[in-house]
C-alpha cells in the first residue's frame, strides 16, 4: 500500500507545498532537499506539474548571480484542473485504506492527510470524502448541526484554495482577510483567516456569522500555514492559554476498554493502571470543551489535572443542577 500511494503522495504535497509560497517559491535544490528526491525525480514531478497546470507553474531567476530558478504555481482557476483529476471513488478508498491501516501509524497517517489534501484540490464535486460516503447511503450523520449558507462556504473554499483574498462581512462590518482553513468544533464551526500583514497570528472567525463573501483579486502568501498543526494546541477549537495545559483524566473501570477504542487529542499517552483504571494525558487547550465532552461520558471520566479543568467541571456539574431547580 505504501509503494502504491507514495508518489502520489508526494505529488500532492508538492503541489500544496508550492501554492503556499505564492511569493518566495522554491529552488531546484530546496525542493530537492524538502522532499529527499533525486535531480532526476525533481525534473520529472516538475514536468507533471507543467502538464497539469501550464503556465501556472512559473519560475523566476534568484537575484544572486546564480541564474538559479526560483519555482512557484499560482492556480487562477482550479477549475481548469483536468476533468476526474481526482476522482470520488479516489477519496473513498483513500480513506478506507487508512482505516484498514490503523497498525502502521506512518501509513495510515500519511494516507489520511492525502486524503484531506486532494479533497481540498478535487473542485469537480462539492462533496468532501465524507459527504461522498454518505451518498452512497452507508453513512448517516444525525444530530443538530449549524444552518451556514452554502454559497458563503463555497466562496471562503475557493478563497482558501486559491490563496486569494477575500472581503467578509462579520457581525455587520465588513473586512478584507486571508482565509488559510476551518475548524469545526463542537458547538460552533470557524474560518481560520489573518491580516495580510500577520499571516503566523490568525484568528477564529464564527461561519454562521459571515453573512456574505466576496473573493477578491489579490494573492497572498500562507507562509506554509498548516491548518493541523495550528488545530493540535488545542482539544476543540478553543484556545487561550499560548502554551497550553498538562491534561490528565481518569477513566474508571467499567469504562476502559470503550475508552481505549478513542483518539481523544493527537498527543495521548494511555497509562493502565493496576486496578484496571485508565489514565489518560495529553498536552492541550481547550478546558471548555474538554469539560463538554466528559460530560457525554456520565462520570466515567473525571479530570484530574489541571485544577483550572477541574474547576470548569465542578462549575458546569453546579450549573446543570441549578437548571433542574
Amino acid at each position: 500500500m505504501r509503494d502504491n500511494y507514495n508518489r502520489l503522495y508526494e505529488l500532492y504535497d508538492f503541489i500544496n507545498e508550492l501554492r503556499s509560497r505564492t511569493f518566495s517559491g522554491m529552488s531546484y535544490e530546496e525542493i530537492m532537499v524538502h522532499f529527499g528526491w533525486s535531480r532526476k525525480t525533481t525534473e520529472r514531478m516538475l514536468n507533471v506539474l507543467k502538464t497539469l497546470f501550464g503556465d501556472g507553474l512559473t519560475y523566476d531567476y534568484i537575484d544572486d548571480g546564480s541564474r538559479r530558478k526560483s519555482y512557484k504555481l499560482v492556480i487562477k482557476d482550479l477549475n481548469k484542473l483536468p476533468l476526474n483529476f481526482i476522482s470520488e471513488e479516489d477519496l473513498i478508498n483513500l480513506k478506507t485504506a487508512a482505516k484498514i491501516l490503523t497498525n502502521d501509524s506512518n501509513v495510515s497517517g500519511g494516507l489520511s492527510r492525502l486524503a484531506s489534501k486532494l479533497g481540498t484540490i478535487n473542485l469537480k464535486t462539492e462533496n468532501n470524502a465524507e459527504d461522498v460516503a454518505g451518498a452512497t447511503s452507508a453513512v448517516a450523520i444525525p444530530g443538530p448541526r449549524l444552518n451556514i449558507d452554502n454559497g458563503i462556504i463555497g466562496a471562503l473554499q475557493e478563497s482558501v484554495q486559491s490563496f486569494k483574498q477575500a472581503e467578509i462581512e462579520y457581525n455587520g462590518r465588513k473586512r478584507v482577510v486571508c482565509p488559510l482553513g476551518f475548524l469545526y468544533g463542537i458547538r460552533n464551526n470557524y474560518l481560520i483567516a489573518a491580516n495580510k500583514r500577520y499571516i503566523s497570528s490568525p484568528v477564529k472567525y464564527k461561519l454562521c456569522d459571515i453573512t456574505s463573501v466576496k473573493v477578491l483579486d489579490n494573492f497572498f502568501d500562507a507562509e506554509g500555514f498548516d491548518i493541523h498543526k495550528y488545530s493540535i494546541r488545542s482539544f476543540g477549537v478553543y484556545s487561550g492559554k499560548e502554551d497550553g495545559y498538562d491534561i490528565e483524566w481518569l477513566v474508571k473501570k467499567e469504562a476502559a476498554q470503550d475508552a481505549k477504542k478513542y483518539i481523544f487529542h493527537s498527543t495521548q499517552q494511555m497509562i493502565e493502571n493496576e486496578d484496571g483504571t485508565l489514565t489518560i494525558k495529553f498536552h492541550a487547550d481547550g478546558l471548555r470543551e474538554m469539560a463538554w465532552h466528559l460530560f457525554t461520558w456520565g462520570g466515567m471520566i473525571v479530570p484530574i489535572a489541571p485544577a483550572e479543568l477541574v474547576t470548569e467541571y465542578k462549575n458546569y456539574i453546579k450549573l446543570a443542577q441549578e437548571s433542574l431547580k
